[in-house]
């Protein structure tokens, strides 16, 4: 449901194109916090300029460091967006009130049940996380690490 950002690469450059504007404050973080920590943990400086044909998107710009540096920059980033993602081919007579609460409360996903035949199972959060409760609500496994 949420659309799939698009990465244009170039030699020295990666960019992360039509970023919604509300993800703006997700990415850069409180006073930039965000923003220093991936540069500094990936060698890689990061620039949001918002676009002039949509004002409500942003692009960000990944340049220096190596490809597989500003790769996995992009990849921190695009994790940690919020998406929304319908399911389908789901049996819900198998899911359980209480199994889709747990799912919400243990993966910080929303799950909202179709009202009709023609709508589906979405769930919304960060992409691990939905795949993690997608996991556990449709194949009854918990696809965290068990504890030590």
């Amino acid at each position: 449901v949420s659309g799939e950002i698009q990465q244009l690469k170039t030699a020295d450059n990666l960019v992360l194109l039509d970023i919604h504007y509300r993800n703006y404050g997700r990415i850069v973080g409180r006073g930039g916090e965000n923003v220093r920590r991936l540069e500094e943990t990936h060698g890689v400086m990061m620039t949001l300029v918002q676009n002039q044909k949509a004002l409500q998107f942003y692009n960000l710009k990944i340049s220096g460091g190596s490809p597989a540096k500003r790769r996995a920059a992009a990849q921190e980033v695009i994790e940690g967006l919020p998406v929304t993602i319908e399911c389908s081919n789901v049996d819900l007579r198998q899911l359980r009130h209480l199994k889709m609460r747990s799912s919400e409360a243990e993966f910080f996903v929303s799950v909202r049940r179709p009202m009709s035949r023609d709508e589906k199972l979405q769930l919304s959060g960060q992409i691990n996380d939905c795949r993690k409760a997608f996991d556990l609500l449709v194949n009854g496994r918990d696809s965290r690490p068990s504890p030590k």
